[in-house]
């Protein structure tokens, strides 16, 4: 066995490229679905806080927009780099996980618009009461679930550690994450069948350990994608250090739950506490490497600009979190650039993997400036939200900063979303013209 049957983009199988292409379609269309759904909660904090039901459109577009956003976009993209290490001979199996994957999301999409909602605006997967948008959410997981547990089955151990076994590591090491974070939601609903919570409650308790816990994936495979990405010269034990961290901070996750009740006080405490202080080991550790270790050439305006943004972005998230008081704005504005910062992290990821699936590598203006827009007008946006937050506007609320004296605070956050929103639309459209355009 070579180096070469680890490495990740290595000229791949037919069959291979096309189940990657399915996840690729899948993720942009979630993100395209979740800036269309970033317009009405951007609007409502303020211009139309006064029309009839705007807490429930708010609360509604809210939801749909984090679930794109942040899990099916996110995890999408983790499955297109799942299924380039999956074995071809589980082909039928990592196919069929897509297509469920894919179905799921269309669900989630249209649940707002066929069926009655109830919105549960809890953290990390929050909840609208209809039957569709559950049955989608549980089919999108269900074929992450299969593509996560397809690609650890492919799994073939060397003692060659190099950098393609490296690149590899990172795969499985996100695999392994994923599908912890998701033990430890059905480790949640167990404890939790018999208590007596009200909706939103439940929901917040039921994707509290889940969802710190899939923090760690997403981070993993932004450190994954600033290193190949930035075509960073390291050793592999270098990397693979690096990625051990991540793993090694939620191993001991299911664990915890005999040892405290998830509804007790030390429970959410201990996975607060595990995201706050373990979270930037990893990507401190990849920001070195990527500011002061050689790096090979080949890495294009738009994939550099994507890189430097996520830096700045997850800086300027850390940064804000240290303002946390109270429960007010300053905490989605420290978790917007958190979480932002992965997004821009795999845009850059998507652009360096077209090429690899077939298509035209994005180049000229519009694909070096749109990380530029989007990037800029976020760093806005949660600086914006950061100043209303710390003058007492409430986070998840329409028509929040209505009262908030701070001219600053609001011209940054409004222009910010609206350039975000732009810059996000324009990723979706180079995307979506590569993928129509003639292939390479």
């Amino acid at each position: 066995m070579t180096g070469n049957d680890y490495l990740l983009f290595s000229p791949a199988a037919r069959k291979t490229v096309k189940l990657a292409r399915l996840w690729l379609y899948n993720a942009v269309f979630a993100l395209g679905v979740a800036g269309l759904f970033a317009l009405p909660p951007v609007i409502l904090r303020k211009t139309l806080a006064g029309v009839a039901d705007a807490r429930r459109i708010f609360d509604t577009a809210l939801i749909i927009h984090v679930n794109m956003s942040e899990l099916v976009w996110l995890v999408s993209i983790c499955c297109l780099v799942f299924s380039l290490r999956s074995a071809e001979k589980l082909y039928f199996f990592s196919r069929g996980s897509a297509f469920l994957a894919i179905f799921g999301t269309l669900l989630m999409a249209i649940s707002p618009l066929i069926a009655k909602s109830i919105p549960y605006t809890n953290d990390y997967i929050p909840i609208l009461g209809n039957i569709w948008f559950m049955l989608g959410l549980a089919c999108f997981t269900a074929g992450a679930l299969l593509q996560s547990a397809i690609c650890l089955c492919s799994f073939r151990f060397s003692w060659k550690f190099d950098d393609n076994f490296a690149r590899s590591f990172a795969a499985y090491s996100t695999a392994v994450i994923i599908l912890i974070a998701f033990l430890c939601f059905a480790l949640s609903a167990r404890e939790l069948k018999s208590a007596a919570l009200a909706a939103k409650d439940y929901y917040e308790n039921l994707f509290w350990a889940g969802g710190h816990t899939l923090q760690f994936a997403y981070i993993q495979m932004m450190v994954f994608a600033w290193l190949w990405v930035g075509r960073v010269e390291s050793k592999p034990w270098q990397t693979i250090f690096i990625y051990s961290f991540a793993l090694a901070m939620v191993i001991a996750a299911p664990f915890i739950y005999l040892e405290y009740p998830v509804l007790s006080g030390e429970f959410p405490d201990f996975f607060t506490r595990q995201m706050q202080y373990g979270l930037g080991l990893a990507p401190l550790l990849a920001g070195i490497l990527l500011l002061f270790s050689h790096r090979k050439s080949g890495v294009t305006g738009s994939e550099k600009n994507a890189i430097v943004f996520s830096l700045l972005l997850f800086i300027a998230g850390g940064i804000i979190g240290f303002m946390i008081q109270g429960s007010n704005a300053i905490i989605p504005a420290h978790y917007h650039g958190s979480i932002v910062a992965v997004t821009l992290s795999f845009m850059a990821l998507v652009y360096d993997i077209l090429p690899r699936l077939g298509f035209k590598k994005p180049l000229g203006k519009i694909a070096a400036w749109q990380p530029v827009v989007y990037g800029t007008g976020q760093l806005m946006h949660i600086s914006g939200l950061a100043i209303m937050g710390g003058y007492g506007a409430l986070r998840k609320a329409a028509g929040s900063s209505a009262t908030i004296d701070t001219i600053i605070g609001k011209a940054m956050f409004f222009s910010g979303g609206g350039l975000a929103i732009i810059g996000g639309f324009l990723f979706v459209f180079i995307a979506v013209k590569t993928i129509v355009g003639k292939n390479a």
